[in-house]
């Protein structure tokens, strides 16, 4: 996932990512808000992102996939992914 955290870094201030065993869990910076990605791929790169605020903890990704709030990404490979998921932080503000 090198190539979707590489495309998340051009678009936010700051970039935390860790993999917790299942996906890449990774923090992100853009103003005075962060917000929270599940990023995986297999046969599809997937990812979810949601505002860091609306979250309880979350541990893995199966927390945030199953977390109500969001926003899913799809897309072929890392770079897309990246590209589509800094989209849907736009939209969620």
């Amino acid at each position: 996932m090198e190539e979707f955290v590489e495309g998340l870094k051009e678009a936010f201030e700051k970039v935390l990512c860790e993999f917790t065993g299942d996906c890449y869990v990774c923090y992100a910076k853009r103003g005075n808000r962060w917000y929270v990605i599940g990023a995986s791929e297999g046969s599809i790169a997937y990812a979810k992102v949601a505002p860091y605020e609306d979250l309880p903890p979350i541990q893995n990704c199966e927390g945030l996939l199953a977390y109500p709030k969001g926003l899913f990404a799809f897309a072929k490979d890392q770079r897309e992914l990246a590209k589509k998921v800094i989209e849907k932080v736009e939209k969620l503000g």
